[in-house]
Parts: structure tokens; C-alpha cells; sequence
């Protein structure tokens, strides 16, 4: 690595531990600071999330097979896919039939390259937006560090609902600390997620704190299996 590239790679950890210190960051806020470094030519955004500072994939992917070891035809919507970390580690566990929804055009025409999925749709999730998905359509929903500050607000776990398939499982990695310090989770992401079991939509199936989420903050893996009928 150059002395250029070295430079740029620390840069990005900057500003990345700099974007998720950000508890009230607004959506177009997010998405302009992705802009700036999410660029096809360079690898250095890919490369710090492939690295062992970022284990939200990997802890997400243990239990995803701990649950499904034989993904035959499991059909799977990898939302906030991002440069594709999951995609490929849903591939290479044999999940076939994965699908990635994203928003972020920069990301989605890289994303479109990789081949790790078998669509990708150009949309954001949450909001009231209906995303381009049937009722019932997927046997797994994954999220991997989508749910921070700026990105998916907790109405979308009612979308997540509605495309999976009843006894389907969402799971979901992130930020543990998010849960009570970001203005668009605290005292609302788990009141939903229990009303909703309350309601008899879903039963929780995981609940599991994990270290270095990304970089040195802990992680909370949540997973849950929608009702059957």
C-alpha cells in the first residue's frame, strides 16, 4: 500500500468512527457522507469492512446457517446491502437465491458487478415505501449494519413483516448501543419489536450481544421468526 492509499484508508476509519458517533444524523446526511467515499476505482471503503474490525457480517452469517444449514432453495432480501460483504458470505454458504436491496446508487451500480446476487433493487425500506417485493416472498431477511443513526427507520420492520414468508426469519446485526443512544431507536426500536411479538407476528429466537460490531463497539445480533398462519 502506498503512502497515498495508507493515508486514504485512514482517513475512511476516521470519518466512518466520526459518521457512527452521530446518534441524530439525518438520512440525506448519511447517504451524502457514503457519496464521498464509495467509488468503484477504490477499495479502501470495502477493505475496512472485510476486516476483522467489522464482525456484524460474520456474527450474522453463524447464526443464519446455525438456523438453516442446507439453504436449498431459501430465498433471501439482504436489505442495506452496501458494497455486498453479506452477499458474498451468503453466497459462499450456498444461499443462491439472495437478493440485496439497496438505495444508495453508488453502491447498487457496484453491487450490480459482483454478482453475489440475483437482483438488486434500487430502494429504500422504511417510511411508508412499498418496496418491489409480493407478500410472502422470502424465507430470510437479513440486515447488517443498516439499522444506524440516518438510515432505517423502525416502520420498516412492518415491511419486513409483510415480504416474509410465516415462519421466515429476520435477523438483524447492530450497534448495541444504538438501541438507546440514537434518536431513531431509542425507546422505539425494541417497544415495536416486543409489541409485535405481543401481537403474535414474530417469536424472538436471538438476542446476542457480540464484540466489535465494528471496530471497538459491541454488537446486538436480534432474530426473529415470523408466525406461521
Amino acid at each position: 500500500m502506498s503512502v497515498d492509499q495508507s493515508k486514504n484508508a485512514e482517513d475512511l476509519k476516521t470519518f466512518m468512527k466520526d459518521l457512527i458517533a452521530s446518534t441524530d444524523i439525518s438520512y440525506e446526511q448519511s447517504q451524502n457522507a457514503y457519496k464521498k467515499w464509495v467509488n468503484v476505482e477504490t477499495d479502501h471503503y470495502d477493505r475496512l469492512h472485510r476486516s476483522p474490525e467489522y464482525n456484524a457480517p460474520r456474527n450474522l452469517m453463524n447464526k443464519l446457517t446455525e438456523l438453516i444449514p442446507i439453504p436449498g432453495e431459501a430465498k433471501v432480501l439482504d436489505i442495506g446491502a452496501g458494497s455486498g460483504i453479506c452477499g458474498e458470505l451468503l453466497l459462499n454458504a450456498g444461499f443462491k437465491k439472495a437478493d440485496a436491496l439497496e438505495p444508495l446508487q453508488e453502491f447498487v451500480t457496484a453491487l450490480e458487478k459482483t454478482g453475489f446476487y440475483a437482483k438488486v433493487h434500487h430502494q429504500f425500506i422504511g417510511g411508508g415505501t412499498r418496496i418491489n417485493a409480493d407478500n410472502e416472498t422470502y424465507d430470510v431477511i437479513t440486515s447488517s449494519g443498516a439499522f444506524c443513526p440516518g438510515h432505517i427507520p423502525v416502520d420498516a420492520l412492518y415491511e419486513i413483516l409483510r415480504v416474509l414468508k410465516p415462519g421466515g426469519y429476520f435477523l438483524n446485526a447492530m450497534r448495541l448501543e444504538y438501541l438507546t443512544t440514537a434518536d431513531l431507536y431509542a425507546d422505539k426500536l425494541v417497544p415495536l419489536t416486543k409489541r409485535l411479538e405481543d401481537q403474535g407476528k414474530w417469536t424472538r429466537v436471538a438476542w446476542d450481544k457480540y464484540p466489535n460490531h465494528f471496530m471497538d463497539f459491541d454488537g446486538i445480533l436480534m432474530c426473529w421468526k415470523k408466525a406461521c398462519a
